[in-house]
């Protein structure tokens, strides 16, 4: 037993896991630092509008991403030889700048209706930062290209180095500068597009054979991309609706910041489960199954950090941001088991994508999606930003019992021999 232990301690995949978790939980602190920084330096609803648009930009990402990233992130793990992988990462960046363009003029386009459907006129601060939604785009796409290609270090990396930027921006309005919702936004775009210019160059894209790259990718999310897509817009994005739904109902962007940043501070706990998925993904496309101890390690790991997060959040909280967020407190001890549950589905969810399940997951998200809908246009109306977070937790256990399912009818396929 202690052998097993000690070797798989050793091993590579272990050392990814450990690298990367470190690398997210030590982002989430810095995260936390830049909300520290920036709840320090603007009031509750500058802050909720601030989460308010980033979410914006992040709905405008899923929307028009057309499955495009998990295409890409697919047929990464099929390219051996480093010079195909080049000009297949060059299509990539073309299909990323497309996708990229076409988000800055819907977003302009939303700029001018914004105030008509909501109580905050933003339309200004929405014009003069779509020129810079490549930068949300990009954080998406590369997350994507990274763990399609196992590049967990750089990946580790990516998730550190636009916090540590974001903080370097804004430290100087603390003595200096007059500082505002737009300066906060663009410290935090500007961080993102400077550490994905870096890291993106250090992959060495090759711009030859860019019409038969693209055509591969534009080919392939035909039939699997899509299906994922169709998905994302029933589940991924009616979870992210949930901060547009509670400045409706509620016409008061500060449940948006106590909501956000309760969503940040249980981030943790979903990303234990949903890492391993990550760093295992090209080792599933080869298994036809996932292994017990995976599961096991991963649920006892989350255990553990769950009970301690029960015991720390609502001191943590008070003392990072003061008795005018405790709110964000309460409900992040509710919203955590959600997360929990999203980052369990993560793990069936990597699976099945590694083996190109589109429909699978498709269906699952769409199930997921209906419920999360369902609860943010009933509950948030009802209960306001409590039903928001009772949401994310139905949502959560839909989308588990969904993942499992799929899963296990893949395993009953794969393992019924062929007819005579």
């Amino acid at each position: 037993m202690s052998l097993n232990i000690r070797r798989n301690i050793k091993s590579a995949r272990f050392r990814q896991i450990i690298s990367l978790y470190g690398a997210t939980l030590l982002s989430i602190v810095l995260g936390v630092g830049v909300s520290k920084l920036n709840t320090h330096l603007l009031t509750p609803l500058e802050y909720g509008n601030l989460k308010y648009i980033e979410k914006i930009f992040v709905i405008g990402t899923t929307i028009l991403s057309f499955g495009l990233f998990t295409t890409i992130k697919s047929l990464i793990p099929r390219i051996s030889s480093s010079a195909r992988k080049g000009r297949f990462l060059g299509a990539s960046l073309v299909i990323l700048l497309a996708v990229s363009g076409i988000l800055t003029l819907c977003l302009i386009g939303f700029a001018f209706i914004q105030p008509l459907l909501f109580e905050q006129d933003l339309r200004w601060f929405l014009l003069i930062s779509s020129f810079l939604a490549i930068a949300i785009a990009g954080e998406r796409f590369l997350q994507s290209v990274l763990t399609g290609d196992n590049e967990i270090q750089k990946l580790s990396l990516f998730r550190l180095l636009p916090r540590i930027l974001n903080i370097v921006f804004i430290l100087p309005f603390l003595w200096f500068f007059t500082f505002n919702v737009t300066y906060a936004w663009f410290a935090k775009l500007i961080g993102i597009l400077i550490a994905f210019i870096i890291i993106y160059a250090g992959l060495r894209p090759r711009f030859g054979g860019l019409r038969t790259n693209v055509n591969l990718i534009l080919r392939h999310n035909k039939t699997f991309g899509l299906h994922i897509y169709t998905g994302a817009l029933f589940g991924v994005l009616s979870g992210q609706l949930a901060v547009v739904f509670i400045s409706y109902f509620t016409r008061d962007n500060t449940y948006v910041g106590y909501f956000s940043l309760a969503n940040m501070t249980t981030m943790p706990l979903m990303l234990v489960p949903s890492i391993v998925g990550e760093t295992f993904f090209k080792d599933f496309a080869r298994s036809k199954c996932i292994k017990k101890k995976i599961l096991s390690s991963t649920v006892l790991i989350s255990s553990f950090t769950l009970v301690l997060f029960f015991l720390t959040i609502k001191p943590v909280m008070l003392l990072l941001f003061g008795q005018e967020f405790a709110i964000a407190a309460d409900l992040a001890r509710i919203l955590v088991i959600g997360k929990i549950l999203y980052g369990f589905a993560d793990i069936f969810n990597r699976f099945l994508s590694a083996h190109r399940m589109g429909k699978y997951i498709r269906n699952s998200a769409i199930m997921t999606g209906i419920v999360s809908f369902l609860g943010n246009v009933f509950a948030i109306k009802l209960l306001g930003v409590n039903g928001a977070v009772l949401t994310v937790v139905a949502a959560g256990s839909t989308y588990l019992m969904m993942c499992i399912y799929y899963y296990r009818k893949f395993i009953r396929t794969s393992a019924t021999p062929p007819g005579p």
